[in-house]
């Protein structure tokens, strides 16, 4: 992918989900605060900006990821924008989630992340493809920041540019907020969340799709995990944001909350 110099991405993408019969539970269930979603995800980054070439400085890495459909609480879809600043990835090298979007569809997108017909392609913005309320789940929200520490093993290339790029592994994580959405024809209207997996770079070293022509896209694998806070908790999480998925006020908030347990188990995957 000719846009993807420095790729410096976080799959943050991500994303929550709740199995069918956890979601029949969770409209009986009045108590939606004490209630946490475990997912497994994996997917791409279709289109990535790094610090040097965007207008504002800040990196921009954009994903489209799927929900395990055997293993994850919430089905479907996940496209995230996020943006970070920091040095190009390398050995060693972290780099901080500064803000950025997300939004989760149980029954996919409308159209592909990309449009292909122009050149360079450019980012599609996501929308849910409809389904009936009852089976239906579309959460958005932002994420509020996050690291991206990349391994020191890995080896430099030339990219298309012909600058140094990176290929390696990197872990990534970050706090998420829920702003909106429905589950199964339940509203909800905020939440709290946290995203946790590996970036890998290998995939850009290998050819370009015949098809497309465009580079093979780095691919993320993670957990991510929800929780849907009542509307009576208001000063539970402040995820007002500010237009651009900016959240002012969440810098305060980065210390996660007894209630989101950030322990994990050796292997980068929460273990509750």
């Amino acid at each position: 992918m000719r846009r993807i110099s420095l790729v410096l991405g976080v799959a943050v993408v991500m994303a929550a989900m709740i199995a069918l019969t956890v979601g029949s539970a969770l409209a009986k269930d009045s108590n939606r605060a004490k209630t946490k979603y475990t997912d497994p995800i994996s997917g791409y980054e279709y289109h990535a900006v790094s610090p040097s070439l965007s207008a504002t400085g800040e990196g921009i890495g954009q994903f489209r990821a799927t929900v395990d459909p055997e293993e994850g609480d919430l089905p479907g879809q996940l496209d995230a924008t996020i943006y970070y600043t920091g040095l190009p990835a390398g050995p060693n090298v972290t780099s901080e989630i500064t803000h950025g979007t997300w939004i989760l569809c149980s029954h996919g997108f409308t159209l592909p992340p990309l449009d292909i017909s122009v050149n360079p392609p450019t980012p599609i913005p996501p929308t849910c493809n409809a389904g009936t309320p009852d089976s239906t789940i579309a959460l958005q929200g932002i994420v509020r920041g996050g690291t991206i520490r990349w391994r020191e093993k890995g080896y430099y290339v030339l990219s298309p540019l012909g600058t140094p790029l990176w290929i390696g592994k990197a872990d990534v994580k970050g706090p998420l907020a829920i702003t909106g959405g429905t589950v199964y024809g339940v509203p909800v209207e905020k939440g709290s969340g946290k995203f946790k997996g590996t970036l890998d770079h290998s995939p850009l070293i290998l050819p370009p799709d015949p098809i497309t022509g465009l580079r093979q896209p780095p691919t993320f694998v993670g957990t991510l995990r929800l929780k849907f806070l009542d509307v009576r908790d208001r000063d539970d999480l402040d995820t007002a944001d500010d237009g651009k998925g900016r959240c002012p006020k969440c810098h305060s908030h980065q210390r996660q909350r007894d209630d989101l347990d950030t322990a994990d188990e050796g292997n980068g995957v929460d273990d509750d």
